[in-house]
């Protein structure tokens, strides 16, 4: 799997962004663990309050709704963490 932080959200992290784009369905997960990471209009310091921020810039980068990249991510991370329904 592959998690995207606030820095996501930065115009200037094109390998980042690319990555975002190219990344599957089934591998994507957000993040908001990395403290340095922050978003592009925000404080430097990453939150998870930014969450949302992430969601909304991988949907937009990946041509898909907010919602589906919420459900998607999500469901990801239950099934990483075996967490249960």
């Amino acid at each position: 799997m592959l998690a995207f932080g606030g820095a996501l959200t930065r115009p200037n992290h094109e390998k980042a962004r690319a990555a975002a784009r190219s990344t599957p369905d089934e591998w994507l997960l957000v993040e908001t663990d990395a403290p340095s990471g922050g978003l592009a209009s925000g404080p430097e310091r990453n939150e998870p309050a930014a969450l949302a921020q992430v969601v909304e810039t991988l949907a937009q980068l990946r041509g898909q709704s907010v919602e589906h990249v919420a459900a998607l991510t999500y469901a990801n991370a239950r099934r990483l963490f075996q967490l249960p329904p």
